[in-house]
């Protein structure tokens, strides 16, 4: 009796799972290691200077403690220090590079007449494992937050327990950042979240996930 009361439970779990997902594969693969500078200049005004940042995540995704090299393409134009305070000294156009063990990050900058960060990002989705998410959406850096707005073409597959995540893997949450429960399967949608937990460039993906089965429903990557 103990054997066969098991084995209904047993089945009973398979039937609620195949139910859910199919015959979807849960993804258990690591995440490749990333150097992120992750506050971005467009330009830099002769005589300004400005402190950039770079966090390293490791193959799980998580951040770890990391001693940046950085340099300049053309230190006459915009120099910077081993600390990351850049300084523009004449008008022109650099590579400013961060690398740690390998990886690198690089970002454009100009040398002109103002300091102007970039602080918008925006992307599609596009679904995965035969559901359907699809929309634009763009997120930006804004009093202390981050504001990540759904398009109002947004529409996603339903499910049981979808939550929204930013990733740097494009096939699942590892090491990602948790937003929140999705507001609606459908429309414009606003989400934020405290710029302790992510930066506008920490990661790659905005991924929409079964977080009762862990099951990917859609993934929007950024274009910028």
């Amino acid at each position: 009796m103990k054997h066969l009361k098991t084995r209904f439970l047993f089945l009973s779990y398979v039937v609620l799972l195949s139910g859910c997902i199919g015959e979807d594969i849960v993804d258990l693969t690591l995440v490749d290691e990333k150097l992120i500078i992750n506050n971005r200049l467009a330009t830099l005004a002769v005589g300004d200077s400005y402190l950039l940042m770079a966090d390293y995540f490791n193959s799980m995704g998580n951040e770890e403690m990391a001693m940046i090299d950085w340099t300049s393409s053309n230190s006459d134009v915009i120099s910077i220090t081993d600390e990351g305070l850049a300084e523009a000294h004449m008008p022109g156009v650099v590579t400013i590079s961060a690398m740690f063990m390998g990886i690198e990050d690089h970002i454009m900058v100009r040398a002109s007449d103002e300091t102007a960060q970039v602080t918008n990002r925006t992307g599609r989705f596009m679904g995965a494992n035969n559901y359907s998410v699809t929309g634009g959406f763009n997120m930006k850096e804004e009093g202390g937050q981050l504001i990540l707005t759904f398009e109002s073409d947004f529409a996603s597959s339903t499910g049981p327990g979808l939550f929204i995540y930013l990733s740097n893997s494009s096939t699942g949450v590892t090491g990602g950042v948790e937003i929140g429960a999705i507001q609606s399967n459908k429309g414009e949608q606003v989400y934020t979240l405290n710029l302790d937990d992510a930066r506008l460039y920490t990661c790659d993906y905005i991924i929409v996930w079964c977080k009762p089965f862990g099951v990917l429903f859609g993934v929007g990557e950024f274009e910028n």
